[in-house]
């Protein structure tokens, strides 16, 4: 898929997006800090982080709420609560709810190669359910920072 903008363009030959770049956002072709919904509190908190960064960087926010089959249905409750959020950042930022079956599958398609990831998390000595998922995205070449409550 070949994405570009009025501006510039922002494939490579390939035709693939650039580090950071996400091939199936709204925000194509503008650099972008993702935040993905793990928990209400946590994810607050990861939007705290993520406010500052993407204002350091002069980049938007993606908030990614995956809907897991296996989740009790807690899309209605997440959705209301960030939407109200959304629209009071001055930062501009997308809110994607995904169903899915498989979160860390649905994660590798809806991020770009090398995506700024930001995680909220309580901090355990033990391994978290978010500090697996982080893992996991280091491994699959995203940067992940995690913001702990």
């Amino acid at each position: 898929m070949r994405t570009t903008t009025q501006d510039n363009d922002r494939t490579t030959d390939s035709g693939t997006p650039e580090k950071g770049m996400c091939p199936e956002s709204e925000f194509c072709g503008e650099f972008e800090v993702v935040v993905i919904y793990t928990r209400i509190r946590a994810t607050l908190c990861a939007m705290k982080t993520a406010g500052r960064l993407a204002a350091g960087l002069g980049a938007r926010i993606r908030i990614i709420v995956p809907q897991c089959q296996t989740w009790p249905d807690q899309r209605g409750e997440a959705e209301r609560h960030f939407r109200t959020i959304v629209r009071d950042r001055k930062i501009e930022t997308q809110l994607e709810v995904r169903p899915c079956t498989d979160r860390c599958r649905m994660l590798q398609q809806a991020l770009a190669p090398g995506s700024i990831v930001v995680l909220g998390g309580a901090c355990r000595r033990w391994p978290t359910c978010e500090s697996r998922l982080a893992r996991k995205l280091r491994e699959a070449g995203h940067d992940v920072l995690l913001s702990f409550e």
